[in-house]
């Protein structure tokens, strides 16, 4: 009796350890899911915009996208890897502080590093990087605010009932001598003026 007690007591072990590895393969699925996707939507925006020329001339064959501190994107990033935006092969760093963001093209930032990112003499200082922040953990009510109207900041993805969208902050554009395409506002939320 005691030695089937045990026989199933490792039964429903073994199955709940593997129930539990099956949810969290599924919750890691989905979050490889949401980064591939955001991932598509980073390389896409970077499509649609135009750096000064200064950008082009110090990095002509590749576009940096950077990461401060974490690895937002993950394994999302590996469906973008090695593809090109205008002949430049887009890769992907992460920095450790705000202060080496001279060697980046796109700086792409969870919503909770923002404070620190437009906090630093770093971002005031910039010119042609641009600043995606993603906002997509939240729900948001679509105002300028919560769009992205903030200082540094020219993109903030955010979600639309069940998709990701996108806002973009032309005042903020303007001021880092960025130009995105019309193609592109199309598709978007304006904020920070027109």
């Amino acid at each position: 009796m005691i030695k089937l007690r045990v026989s199933v007591l490792r039964a429903v072990c073994l199955m709940i350890g593997l129930l539990g590895s099956q949810t969290l393969s599924a919750q890691t699925s989905v979050l490889h899911q949401q980064n591939m996707v955001k991932s598509v939507f980073l390389l896409n925006v970077a499509k649609f915009v135009e750096w000064p020329e200064l950008v082009y001339e110090s990095r002509p064959t590749q576009l940096v996208l950077c990461q401060y501190q974490n690895d937002l994107l993950g394994l999302g990033f590996e469906i973008i890897r090695n593809r090109s935006v205008n002949g430049r092969r887009i890769e992907k760093r992460t920095v450790p502080k705000l202060q080496h963001l001279d060697s980046c093209d796109l700086l792409y930032l969870a919503a909770d590093q923002y404070s620190a990112f437009v906090s630093s003499d770093t971002a005031k200082t910039l010119n042609g990087l641009l600043v995606v922040v993603d906002r997509t953990q939240f729900e948001t009510d679509r105002s300028e605010e919560e769009l992205g109207a903030y200082p540094g900041v020219h993109v903030t993805l955010f979600r639309d009932q069940d998709k990701i969208a996108f806002a973009v902050n032309l005042q903020e554009a303007t001021r880092s001598n960025l130009k995105f395409s019309s193609e592109l506002l199309k598709l978007s939320t304006i904020v920070g003026g027109r």
